[in-house]
């Protein structure tokens, strides 16, 4: 029976052989503040797939604000592309039972005080039991309730009981721990990861956690039975390409005030040094993470109906760019409401830069001097505390000329 449902009641069994069966076509559903409690401590998932066979489409499925987790596989082999799991109560992604899917295109973002893992991946209840199978999950991008929140249970993943997972060309930022190996009693989600190699993570970025960015305090491994080393686990991730690097998310906000977007900003290192996937199911795209140029959130899903979402975007119709060859992306976010926005540059060559603001007087507010900046893609942390609310033209000085760009200022008082 589906975990928590009770023994007797056979209207929740769920298994069978035949990995390509099919139950039909799930999409674009949006499943909201769900999650009734069935008895003390055991509410019901967002979405539960109970021995799912591959046959069965689904995507672009959104749980909002469920009071436990969000999607849950116990074992199958159904996949899933496009899912968004928001604000949920317990974990993101959960499976279990050997589940053996696959996923492209997960976003996970959880609210400061409230959620735990965005991924707590297990394995078999008895880890003697056969066929093993492991699911591949390729373009997540999982943002905590934020390092700075105390929320403990805000962690990446959680890899446990006889878990395996391949994640590749995703992004983990925001959170207390990256990764948790639990090795507890006759479990190797350890091992498994070191020795079988069924466990990888492939190109993925890594950034803001509460114990810093350095891997060797945010990876953990607790109720260590089989010995691992964080040492060993953190010289395998170096191995396989992944960075402690800033994705540079062009907006994080988990309010509803239009202002998140976690898009790639411009000069994102999200669009470099990818994994190739070799199994055609996967989608070729040119970018880590859950989005590349378009935010396939909008327009059906409660993030976007409550007002959560916005296009913070900087693409090509929003930089200025000089005969010289210097581009300004249009501030983000814009308008600024929290005193800080980002200045997205490139320079064709090494220049000195200067950052001036002035308001639609004429009158300079600020002029801060960078110093020499070499050749390519930059970004410039722009602070707009002190600024009074209206709007202000930026103007990015360099060797090669200036480019301005505006920008809006809003106060919440």
């Amino acid at each position: 029976n589906i975990e928590g449902i009770p023994a007797d009641e056979g209207r929740a069994e769920y298994g069978g052989d035949k990995d390509d069966d099919n139950s039909g076509v799930l999409s674009y559903i949006s499943i909201r503040h769900g999650g009734a409690a069935l008895q003390a401590d055991n509410e019901i998932n967002g979405l539960t797939l109970g021995g799912v066979g591959s046959g069965t489409q689904i995507h672009h499925i959104e749980v909002f604000a469920n009071e436990d987790d969000g999607i849950e596989f116990f074992g199958g082999t159904v996949d899933l592309k496009y899912g968004a799991t928001i604000f949920c109560g317990d974990d993101g992604f959960d499976y279990d039972e050997s589940w053996g899917g696959r996923g492209q295109f997960w976003f996970y973002i959880s609210e400061t005080d409230n959620g735990n893992c965005a991924g707590e991946h297990d394995g078999s209840e008895r880890t003697d039991k056969q066929p093993k199978s492991f699911p591949v999950i390729y373009n997540a991008t999982y943002i905590g309730s934020g390092s700075a929140s105390g929320n403990a249970a805000s962690i990446g993943l959680d890899m446990k009981d006889d878990a395996a997972a391949v994640y590749a060309n995703s992004v983990f930022t925001g959170f207390s721990t990256g990764v948790r190996f639990r090795n507890r009693g006759t479990s190797d989600a350890y091992s498994r990861y070191m020795t079988d190699g069924d466990t990888k993570f492939l190109n993925n970025l890594w950034w803001d956690f509460a114990a810093g960015n350095d891997p060797n305090n945010f990876v953990v491994i607790t109720d260590n039975q089989n010995g691992g080393v964080v040492g060993d686990v953190v010289a395998k991730l170096v191995a396989e390409g992944n960075q402690v690097i800033d994705p540079t998310l062009r907006g994080i906000s988990r309010v509803p005030n239009q202002q998140l977007d976690p898009l790639p900003a411009a000069g994102s290192p999200l669009h470099q040094d990818l994994a190739t996937a070799t199994d055609s199911w996967f989608d070729v795209v040119d970018f880590k993470g859950a989005f590349g140029f378009d935010n396939w959130m909008f327009g059906w899903t409660a993030l976007d109906k409550y007002g959560y979402l916005g296009d913070l975007s900087n693409t090509s119709t929003d930089f200025e760019r000089n005969a010289s060859g210097v581009s300004l992306m249009v501030p983000y976010p814009n308008p600024v409401t929290q005193g800080v926005a980002t200045l997205a540059f490139e320079l064709p060559a090494s220049s000195d830069i200067t950052v001036s603001v002035f308001d639609l007087t004429g009158r300079m507010v600020a002029n801060t001097r960078y110093g020499k900046f070499v050749q390519g893609a930059h970004n410039l942390q722009l602070v707009t505390e002190n600024f009074h609310a209206g709007l202000y033209v930026v103007a990015l000085q360099t060797d090669f000329g200036t480019v301005t760009q505006k920008i809006s200022v809003l106060k919440n008082n």
